[in-house]
């Protein structure tokens, strides 16, 4: 981790080019001096920038760059000091020790630590039980990574003792391990700007301050939709009860229908293959590690992202890697993941049929297709078997583009019970 004072003259252009809104306001409504410093830090890949709200300013969780009194002073107005992502994405997660939950993915202008950077002046409290990671904590590969033989290879190349992955949540700490040793001239990280105190100093009747204020309340708002949404699906849930009641599900089923409906409308990520784009995280390195030094055989050596739903491509639901915030499942139970995605849609299939009839209610997530997979669901008409997936026009695209040669990893652990959300394909 690496930290710096600075100030806006010495960033402007850098914040211009992520967020020009947010450049604009600060540029003609406040015209910070010196007054008004600034912080970059720079973070390597899996870093964490948060632990449950409070900033990490060096690797191993201490202030060991920032012993000044003053400094410490400066960034503890708040639980945890608003941060503008200048440089590669971040991720909002929440870690249960045997599975993580994305909440959020912010991109170069995004903000994070509003809810908590706008107590100052809302005297609203809060205390985050999530963290941020630099790059995206959510990350697996899709291919079978298990053998151990193959293992050492990474381990000797890449001078780590990490035993080897058994479960797809384990493979973060292994892709870790190998962007450390990155030795090209311009490693990955990500790059934090960091606002002190001094920008939430009350300005008493001074237009630009106030503006300042507005715009992080108005982020704030939306950064909330995630909870807005789940208040208006909660209070229409009651239009689904007599199925529910005739139905008998699973409640946990039920949660999980909850969250898809919530991912359709691009309220909360799930999962897309990575297009080695490196922003999320440094993909063409960990790919290029497991296809050259782990020798990885016929599969393409994809890596799974959290994203929420865009017009550009599907997004991803596995019963083998759920992230719903409520309804934890038993991940160390054995489950038949067929049963379940069954049960799924047979419910989310009713709740879209009632929902259609209903002209006062607005869910966008009627306007998205839902595609039910499995490994193991051959000659089974409700639930389509993962080798299908080849014949995606998205990941036959992506194979073609990025692997060619290799075969997508259908029989990948994360297609076992697996819901695909897309929007609708118009007919040309």
């Amino acid at each position: 981790m690496f930290l710096k004072a600075t100030c806006w003259e010495e960033v402007k252009k850098r914040v211009k080019k992520a967020n020009k809104p947010f450049y604009k306001l600060v540029e003609t409504g406040i015209n910070p001096t010196a007054k008004y410093p600034l912080y970059l830090a720079r973070y390597s890949y899996g870093e964490l920038i948060t632990l449950k709200g409070s900033i990490q300013l060096s690797s191993d969780g201490t202030d060991a760059t920032l012993k000044s009194k003053r400094i410490a002073k400066e960034l503890s107005y708040a639980t945890t000091p608003l941060m503008m992502q200048l440089g590669k994405q971040a991720e909002a997660f929440i870690d249960s020790t045997e599975r993580t939950i994305p909440l959020n993915i912010f991109s170069p202008g995004d903000f994070y630590g509003l809810f908590e950077a706008v107590e100052p002046f809302t005297g609203s409290k809060i205390s985050p039980a999530w963290s941020v990671s630099s790059g995206v904590r959510s990350s697996f590969m899709l291919p079978r990574i298990s053998d151990r033989v193959f293992h050492r290879r990474l381990q000797k190349y890449y001078h780590f003792s990490n035993p080897v992955p058994q479960t797809l949540y384990d493979q973060w700490e292994i892709f870790k391990q190998v962007a450390k040793q990155n030795d090209t001239a311009e490693p990955w990280s990500s790059e934090v700007l960091i606002f002190p105190k001094q920008w939430f100093a009350k300005h008493q009747g001074d237009p630009g301050w106030l503006e300042f204020q507005n715009y992080l309340l108005s982020a704030c708002w939306r950064q909330a939709e995630l909870f807005r949404k789940k208040y208006e699906l909660s209070a229409c849930w009651e239009t689904f009860g007599a199925v529910i009641r005739s139905l008998k599900p699973n409640i946990y089923l039920v949660d999980t229908v909850k969250h898809l409906m919530q991912a359709a409308e691009s309220t909360v990520p799930v999962f897309k293959p990575d297009l080695q784009n490196n922003e999320a995280l440094p993909s063409c390195l960990i790919e290029s590690a497991y296809s050259e030094v782990y020798r990885l055989k016929d599969y393409a050596p994809c890596i799974m992202i959290p994203e929420k739903l865009t017009q550009k491509q599907p997004i991803y639901y596995s019963m083998a890697y759920p992230t719903i915030l409520e309804g934890t499942p038993n991940m160390r139970r054995m489950r038949s993941f067929l049963a379940e995605v069954k049960g799924i849609r047979k419910l989310l299939m009713k709740f879209i049929e009632i929902l259609n009839n209903e002209h006062d209610v607005d869910f966008k997530f009627l306007e998205k297709n839902f595609n039910f997979y499995h490994t193991g669901s051959d000659n089974d008409s409700e639930i389509q078997h993962a080798k299908t997936l080849d014949c995606s026009i998205h990941l036959s695209h992506l194979i073609e583009e990025y692997y060619r040669g290799l075969s997508f990893p259908n029989n990948s652990h994360f297609f076992r019970g697996c819901i695909e959300i897309q929007h609708f394909i118009q007919n040309e």
